[in-house]
């Protein structure tokens, strides 16, 4: 089967980006701002998250917009083992992680008998309903009041940090940097290349004999791991957690949003879209204090930027030298004919 030649485009080195990504961790060094640091950290944060939807909406076609269910149990996993037993939330966040894969899985053989519309509406109503049950489930989760873990001093045991905000920003880098190798491994290997086929035609790809549902699997499994971990991550950078905080439509938005602007399917689409879209939105809410007219102007600009490059920046990008590299070597193919 013939996929789109835009998915078979040449892509940047994974040592240029790595080393580039690995610079950022020299940036605490020059900025002593927590509010900067915050706006670095946060844009890691939705970078890592927006590349684990990818594995699941971009690589597989699956537009899901309910993986805040996902974000929100790795986050509960990870206080609830603090709060209930003392467990270490580096264990939480394991535990979270493989708890979202099984729970993936299993959601996974009735969501991927349907298809397009049916399944985006699906995996809403899923996060949803979770929301809904864990604001009623009062003793168990805090409800409404939400969850505050013990606070320790400053300690990589207990994963907190109250002097300062640059071992979070270290964490957080390392674990976007893991989710790019990930990400990248997946998408240039056997097993990416049967999640594209999957993408691109689901029918044909049966007829292949390619197993779509077991690919599915894979993928949501996969993504579903790595956005808990994200959640846990948050649970404890910010030692609060409500369902409204971290099982919201707003959080399943706001990761599906800079892999929509950096390139759906791409490697570094989502990395480039949240780069620019978090802190182009705290630019904005600074700037124009707590109105939502900052909303209003970063759906503005998201807008254009999807109408002008429909492939997403890094797509588009990709999509043009593509197109470009064929027209040269039409060009010199002709040339040589001629000698």
């Amino acid at each position: 089967m013939k996929l789109k030649q835009k998915d078979l485009s040449y892509y940047p080195s994974i040592v240029v980006i790595t080393l580039g990504l690995g610079l950022l961790f020299g940036v605490p060094l020059f900025i002593t701002s927590d509010f900067i640091l915050d706006v670095f950290l946060m844009s890691f944060l939705f970078a890592y998250l927006s590349s684990a939807w990818n594995i699941i909406g971009g690589f597989t076609g699956q537009i899901s917009v309910g993986h805040t269910f996902f974000y929100g149990i790795g986050a509960y996993t990870t206080m609830l083992t603090n709060l209930r037993i003392g467990l270490s939330p580096w264990f939480g966040l394991l535990i979270g992680g493989l708890l979202s894969a099984f729970l993936a899985l299993t959601l996974g053989y009735p969501l991927f008998r349907l298809r397009g519309r049916y399944y985006v509406l699906a995996t809403w109503a899923v996060a949803e309903i979770s929301r809904l049950i864990f604001l009623a489930a009062k003793e168990q989760t805090g409800g409404a009041m939400g969850l505050w873990p013990p606070v320790y001093p400053d300690s990589w045991w207990h994963f907190q940090f109250h002097a300062s905000r640059v071992p979070y920003y270290n964490i957080m880098l390392i674990l976007l940097l893991a989710c790019l190798v990930t990400s990248w491994k997946i998408r240039y290997s056997r097993l990416g290349r049967n999640m594209l086929a999957v993408r691109e035609d689901e029918d044909a790809a049966e007829s292949l004999g390619i197993n779509t549902f077991r690919y599915k699997q894979i993928a949501i499994a996969i993504s579903a791991f790595l956005t808990a971990i994200g959640g846990g991550f948050y649970a404890q950078y910010s030692l609060f957690i409500d369902p409204d905080t971290v099982m919201s439509t707003q959080i399943s938005v706001d990761i599906l949003f800079p892999a929509v602007l950096g390139g759906i399917g791409t490697v570094y689409g989502p990395i480039v879209g949240a780069l620019l879209l978090v802190p182009a939105y705290w630019f904005l809410r600074v700037t124009l204090g707590y109105s939502n007219l900052h909303v209003i102007i970063r759906g503005v600009l998201l807008m254009l930027i999807v109408l002008l490059m429909p492939f997403g920046i890094v797509g588009s990008i990709l999509d043009r030298f593509s197109k470009w590299t064929q027209k040269e070597m039409i060009r010199w193919s002709s040339f040589r004919s001629k000698i």
